[in-house]
């Protein structure tokens, strides 16, 4: 992959992490806020991502910066048990992780010495479900229930950027309306835009910058740094795996660091810079461990749920909630629902 890519996709992780950290932006917080006081502050924080990541990517499908059919999410078939079963269990081990896999590197960057287990165990749990002792049962389950979509490219044009228009009126009344204060107001709908745009950017990087149509190995197309031959944007679950299995198997040359393995380092310093930088930072007191054996457990079990769900579900809560969902694909929807199902199950119980 071309040097200044690596450098842009560090420079959109660090951004990343800075918004992060300004917005307190966290799928799991956002859940927990709704389940535990009625707030939706974080809700709309993601409904604005997400309805501006849909205008942004309809717009790179209608003008061809982008091939749709490269896509990831872009298959006729969608497998809609696994989206519902991979969501819900991904959901629960979100909240007993106290966290996302993005989370996770945002806070071992803060000095969350937590995420110092959870990250090798979501990409353990990750490999063991893609081609593991768990990779049959993901097959079967992939192929249990399937929907088909007739033609899938009615979502590839105007339709799309019309129901994108739709989401961000949606969004923009739901916030001006429930909004407590006029600077909460626009601090959600700029952070949300921000993040948005960023799944914007990866899409464009990822799917123009670095596609050649003619690859001098294969000589096929290929989308340089991508782990395949589709299009990647901002997902955490499989880069996980990848970069691990670049740590381990890095002297064959056939392991590189990927578009979003770069991602997942990139957030990691990002987020570590930017609280060293900031003036709330104290280095003395911020480190974290567990606390007690019930701790540890959580961790220990949410961080292969999910893992594993996010493999079922083809994605977690950023890879189908913000990149799959942008696309509009029926089975990022079907996931979404199913995060939030497991998160509600298990919140009870905490």
């Amino acid at each position: 992959m071309p040097f200044y890519i690596y450098l842009l996709i560090m420079f959109l992780a660090v951004f990343w992490a800075y918004i992060i950290h300004k917005s307190r932006f966290c799928t799991m917080g956002a859940v927990s806020d709704y389940l535990a006081f009625g707030g939706v502050n974080r809700l709309q924080l993601i409904a604005v991502s997400m309805s501006t990541s849909v205008i942004g990517t309809q717009l790179l499908i209608y003008f061809n910066l982008i091939n749709k059919e490269h896509l990831p999410y872009t298959t006729h078939n969608i497998p809609i048990f696994s989206h519902l079963l991979g969501g819900i269990i991904f959901g629960i081990g979100m909240m007993l992780a106290s966290g996302c896999p993005t989370q996770q590197c945002i806070n071992l960057g803060k000095g969350n010495l937590k995420s110092l287990l959870s990250i090798p165990l979501i990409a353990v749990s990750t490999q063991i479900a893609i081609s593991g002792s768990l990779s049959n049962l993901r097959l079967y389950i992939n192929n249990l229930i399937t929907i088909s979509y007739p033609d899938i490219n009615i979502y590839y044009n105007l339709s799309g950027m019309t129901i994108g228009i739709l989401l961000v009126i949606f969004s923009l009344m739901w916030v001006i309306k429930t909004s407590a204060s006029k600077s909460i107001m626009l601090s959600i709908l700029k952070y949300g835009s921000a993040i948005g745009l960023i799944v914007v950017a990866m899409w464009y990087i990822c799917g123009n910058l670095a596609f050649v149509p003619e690859n001098e190995i294969t000589l096929d197309y290929a989308y340089l740094g991508n782990s395949s031959r589709n299009i990647q944007s901002l997902s955490m679950i499989l880069p996980y795996a990848y970069l691990f299995d670049w740590l381990m198997y890095s002297s064959d040359s056939m392991r590189v660091l990927n578009a979003n393995t770069m991602l997942i380092i990139g957030l990691i310093l990002g987020s570590f810079m930017i609280y060293i930088l900031s003036k709330k930072s104290n280095a003395n007191s911020n480190l974290q461990f567990f606390k007690t054996p019930k701790d540890f457990i959580q961790y220990f079990f949410g961080s292969i749920f999910m893992g594993i769900g996010g493999v079922f579900a083809l994605g977690c809560s950023i890879g189908q909630g913000l990149s799959g969902f942008s696309t509009l694909n029926l089975g990022s929807l079907v996931s979404i629902i199913g995060m939030y199902i497991g998160a509600k199950i298990i919140y009870k119980h905490l």
